[in-house]
């Protein structure tokens, strides 16, 4: 599974700014996104925000967002 998949398919609360996913906050995406950088051969980083909306802490994963490239 990809990341976008496995983060949506465990419940996480998602978006995008175009190709980059933003997932919420918490244990259960922290754990899916490290498991994800950390396989062999991984190009995927990761950083935090605070959503101008709501002021909650997001991860930014870019280019991540699977349904972009689709």
């Amino acid at each position: 599974m990809t990341l976008y998949e496995e983060l949506t398919a465990a419940g996480c609360e998602v978006g995008n700014s175009r190709s980059n996913l933003h997932v919420k906050c918490s244990d259960k995406a922290e754990t899916i996104i490290l498991y994800h950088c950390l396989l062999p051969n991984s190009n995927l980083t990761y950083s935090q925000f605070r959503s101008n909306i709501d002021k909650s802490l997001w991860y930014e994963v870019p280019f991540a967002y699977d349904p972009f490239w689709k």
